[in-house]
């Protein structure tokens, strides 16, 4: 938040997760949209569903974004 905030950009809050996790994968995602709402940016939240790296990086094409900032948790192939 403090980066969007710092280059005054807009924020795409992106969760991919499984049916299975669905519930509480949304209940997390509309928390951190809810945080970056209170820090006065312009945010948009998405679920979605399939493999993370292609879905992530498909709404980067849909949506034109210059910078993707991922969380640190269930990516161990992107931390390689």
């Amino acid at each position: 938040m403090e980066l969007a905030s710092g280059l005054d950009a807009e924020v795409r809050i992106v969760t991919v997760c499984g049916r299975e996790q669905e519930e509480r994968a949304s209940v997390v995602l509309q928390q951190a949209h809810q945080r970056a709402l209170d820090a006065k940016l312009i945010a948009h939240a998405q679920l979605l569903h399939g493999n993370a790296e292609a879905e992530i990086l498909d709404e980067r094409l849909k949506t034109g974004a210059d910078l993707i900032v991922m969380g640190a948790y269930g990516h161990a192939r992107i931390r390689e």
